[in-house]
């Protein structure tokens, strides 16, 4: 998986490409550590380039949703794929961790 980061004043956004699986969860700790060791208010994660999604990957996007709620910090999922979109929901996550179909959308918390 191919991570890039953009961070500005009001949120941090990290773009994921190729497939985020469970060998990839060190990687993608360490970038939210950084966002929230940073006191950035809100974490958007883009999917739009993920091409796959396991269980662990799944497991690791709720546990940091759990933990910035926790921080009072926003966390949000941004243009997953359809196939993305598809377990998201078939997995419940999209109940719990709001997902947005664009940035503007995300960086200021306004769902669709």
């Amino acid at each position: 998986m191919q991570i890039e980061t953009k961070v500005n004043s009001t949120y941090t956004l990290v773009q994921l490409k190729g497939s985020f699986t469970f060998t990839d969860r060190t990687a993608f700790k360490e970038i939210a550590d950084k966002a929230s060791q940073a006191n950035c208010p809100r974490l958007i994660i883009d999917l739009h380039e993920v091409t796959f999604l396991d269980s662990a990957a799944l497991g690791i996007l709720v546990l940091t949703h759990k933990r910035f709620t926790q921080e009072q910090k926003k966390f949000c999922l941004l243009k997953p794929t359809e196939q993305g979109l598809k377990l998201l929901t078939i997995a419940g996550i999209q109940k719990i961790i709001t997902v947005y179909t664009s940035e503007q959308e995300a960086a200021i918390g306004n769902a669709a």
